[in-house]
């Protein structure tokens, strides 16, 4: 049976916040992956139907009551203090049954709170259950927050609780830059504490449909030089060519895959047959992984054909790395203006009227330049395209499943 997870923070959605988007995404993904989940915190709302929440206004950073006892402790009056640990400590006592994992978000590292963290580390302390401290920043590492121990003796309680980690708990924070920090400060080993960076949805991010997820999983694009080829399966659009130029990208090492979107003339019989020769072409060259005809898949329910319309089109430049155009005529040139607000970048045929329309900014080849050749100018452009690099770099390492599966669930289990 999987273990019941509880989160705690100051606030949660839809409370906006750099910690508040973490935690929401984080606990999203333990529900959508079989677990149920808790959320406690002192402020916020129930921001997702399947995860359970529970609240406490006096566990908010800006609860009067916490900023009074924040205030009576610094001229050593402990009442209001030990009075809000008190209840505190009682409320997670109540929340926490059931429960078998927990995650802190900054909680025993930030002063935001203190009657919080003195709660916090007491319940630790007396606990069997696993917990882990999520540390995003400190007061002790980052100079944006001195101001906060400024006017206090870091070695009394209860602030030199934020100087030094608990033995029963796991701390995780999000960076190697932090990591180093926390383990000088805190005197040790930087493998002792782990490093989760954090992620980003890309289906939301890029406001993806299921169908365009659905393909970046079912192709594995995360992984792979991915050329979309956005045209109906005919012959004045040259697909042997572009076919011939992703044998050559994968005889040069390159993971490629060309993602033929329309299908063929379905009005003449030239279409099919030119159809079934490319499909013979693809097969000989060796290429039945890297060459997808869109018209070949079957939708997610496994029933129907996959539609491509304009929604799952525009996803499909989002998803890839460049727009092909390998035709010997063209009237326009739509793809052109598509790849062009998508800022995706071209590679097309020198043919008129695609200069007309695309002059100075994409990469033309000739019709009669040798596949291995287009390939090369390819790679080389691939290679040096920093906004292209840098997107391909976030897709294969902090897409937040890929994060949650790697380095988040392992913590927990």
């Amino acid at each position: 049976m999987k273990p019941k997870i509880a989160f705690i923070h100051y606030s949660c959605p839809p409370v906006v916040g750099g910690v508040e988007f973490v935690l929401e995404a984080q606990s999203r993904l333990f529900i959508e992956n079989g677990y149920k989940v808790k959320v406690i915190a002192g402020k916020g709302e129930r921001f997702f139907p399947d995860i359970e929440t529970a609240f406490l206004p006096e566990i908010d950073s800006l609860h009067p009551l916490n900023q009074k006892a924040k205030q009576e402790i610094k001229k050593g009056n402990f009442k209001e203090f030990c009075a809000l640990k008190e209840k505190i400590e009682k409320f997670l006592e109540k929340e926490l049954k059931g429960i078998n994992v927990v995650i802190c978000h900054n909680i025993l590292t930030m002063p935001f709170n203190l009657s919080l963290t003195a709660a916090l580390c007491q319940f630790i302390q007396k606990s069997e259950k696993k917990f882990i401290v999520w540390v995003h920043d400190s007061p002790l590492i980052d100079s944006a927050y001195k101001d906060y121990l400024a006017s206090v003796r870091i070695e009394k309680y209860p602030w030199n609780l934020l100087t030094k980690p608990l033995r029963n708990a796991k701390y995780v924070t999000i960076s190697k830059l932090r990591q180093g920090q926390l383990a000088k400060i805190w005197g040790l080993k930087k493998e002792n504490i782990e490093v989760v960076p954090n992620g980003v949805d890309i289906a939301e991010f890029l406001n993806l449909s299921s169908q365009a997820i659905y393909l970046f999983r079912k192709l594995k694009l995360e992984n792979s030089l991915t050329i979309l080829f956005p045209a109906r399966v005919i012959r004045r659009k040259n697909v042997e060519l572009a076919i011939r130029i992703i044998k050559s990208l994968s005889e040069k090492g390159v993971n490629p895959r060309l993602i033929i979107t329309g299908p063929p003339d379905p009005h003449l019989k030239e279409g099919k047959d030119y159809f079934t020769f490319l499909k013979n072409l693809v097969k000989k060259l060796g290429l039945k992984k890297e060459i997808v005809f869109l018209y070949d898949v079957v939708d997610p329910s496994g029933k129907k054909r996959l539609k491509v319309g304009l929604k799952l089109l525009r996803d499909l430049y989002l998803l890839s790395d460049l727009l092909l155009i390998t035709s010997y005529q063209e009237g326009f040139g739509i793809p052109i203006l598509e790849a062009g607000l998508a800022r995706r970048p071209i590679f097309t045929s020198d043919i008129a009227p695609l200069p007309e329309t695309g002059e100075g900014e994409i990469n033309y080849f000739r019709l009669k330049e040798n596949p291995a050749e287009i390939a090369r100018r390819i790679i080389e452009f691939s290679e040096s395209d920093k906004a292209s690099l840098l997107f391909k770099r976030v897709i294969t390492r902090y897409r937040w499943e890929k994060i949650f599966k790697e380095k988040i669930e392992p913590l927990v289990l």
